[in-house]
Order: structure tokens, then C-alpha cells, then sequence
């Protein structure tokens, strides 16, 4: 499973391996804390690929900005975000699919933003590839999120996945909201709403 935070809710023990080969067995939180930390987590706003991918495609670059693009790891709770995919296509890929999942950092993945939903539709990748999402209004709650890449082909077969690449942290906001933050008990993320109430006199609406 990629869903850490489904193992720690749900397992008592988790087996990590390594290469094939069992590098940790014991509870399922000190499992997780080991796979997250060897993940090549940065708290940079850049990471580069260090070697190749193993299919046709390897991410060599994921970038986080603000909506400026400005390369930053800190946003206020309601900020634009831009993440920046470099792709290498090793032999042309038709429609091929991109990706961007948002986790908490126990591992609960949180948004899944892909070009599927939302594009572009890329009739034809060959050779390096740049594409970039932006969310207008990011409203995670405050707190600290990992972010993960992937694309794959058109039948959603992977091509290249990186989990847990980049570290940022969402920070309150001023105003009516400012004492939110991040818990998995209570909601992961704001969306405005609008309340009313009526008693029972038809008359006496708020």
C-alpha cells in the first residue's frame, strides 16, 4: 500500500522492504516513520532526480511555487500554488496522464489533482516534457504535507511515480480563521459554506 496513514489506522504490524529485502518488521507507526524518512524527503522547494527511472518515462524535476513563481516551501492557509513537472519520455508516449497527490505527514493522502480531470491533454509526449497545476486557493488547514509526482500512460499504467518528494508547510491566516489547524479528527480541508436557519415560525428565518 502507498496510503501510509490507512497502515497506521488499520495495521498493528508492517513488514518495509528494501530492494526485495525485509528492512524493518515490527509496529506499523515505526514501519511507516522508516519508510517516510528513507523516502528522500527535501524541505526544499526543488527536487532533482538523482539516476533514471525504470520505465518509459522518468520525472527528473518537481518544483513548488507560490502563484508569483516564486520557489517556496511556506504558504498561508488560502494561497495560490504552483507545482512544475520535468518529464523525460524515453520513447513517445500517447496521452499520457499527470499527477500531484498532497499527504498528510502521516502518510494520509489528502488532494489528488491529475491532468485527467482538469488538462491539458498531450496527444503525442517525446523527449523532456515541462507542465505545470496551479490551485488558486489553496485551503489545506495548517500544518505540515508531504507532496508526490507521478504520470502514467494513457490506461493509467505507471510510467514514473515519486512519493513524498517535496516537504511544505501551511501556515495560518489572519482574520475570522486564523485558529485552524490540521486534524485528522475533525477535516483536512476549508471549503466556504453558507448556513441558514429557520424556526418554526415560517416567518423567523436567520
Amino acid at each position: 500500500s502507498h496510503n501510509m496513514g490507512v497502515i497506521r489506522e488499520l495495521c498493528s504490524r508492517a513488514i518495509l522492504l528494501d530492494a526485495g529485502r525485509v528492512s524493518r518488521d515490527g509496529l506499523a507507526s515505526e514501519s511507516v516513520s522508516a519508510y517516510l524518512q528513507a523516502g528522500g524527503i527535501t524541505s526544499q522547494a526543488k527536487w532533482r532526480r538523482a539516476g533514471e527511472g525504470t520505465k518509459g518515462a522518468t520525472i527528473t524535476e518537481v518544483t513548488l511555487t507560490s502563484g508569483q513563481g516564486l520557489e517556496m516551501t511556506e504558504f498561508v492557509m488560502g494561497d495560490a500554488v504552483c507545482v512544475n513537472m520535468e518529464v523525460d519520455f524515453v520513447h513517445p508516449v500517447p496521452h499520457p496522464q499527470f499527477g500531484i497527490l498532497i499527504h498528510s505527514v502521516d502518510g494520509t493522502a489528502i488532494l489528488d489533482l491529475r491532468t485527467r480531470h482538469s488538462g491539458p491533454d498531450i496527444q503525442l509526449a517525446s523527449g523532456r516534457v515541462c507542465i505545470s497545476m496551479q490551485v488558486g486557493e489553496l485551503n489545506l488547514y495548517p500544518g505540515e504535507y508531504y507532496l508526490s509526482a507521478w504520470v502514467t500512460d494513457s490506461s493509467s499504467i505507471d510510467l514514473d511515480v515519486i512519493e513524498y518528494c517535496i516537504k511544505f508547510t501551511v501556515l495560518p491566516r489572519l482574520g475570522a480563521f486564523g485558529d485552524m489547524r490540521l486534524n485528522m479528527k475533525f477535516g483536512k480541508y476549508y471549503v466556504p459554506s453558507q448556513w441558514k436557519s429557520q424556526s418554526g415560525d415560517a416567518n423567523n428565518k436567520t
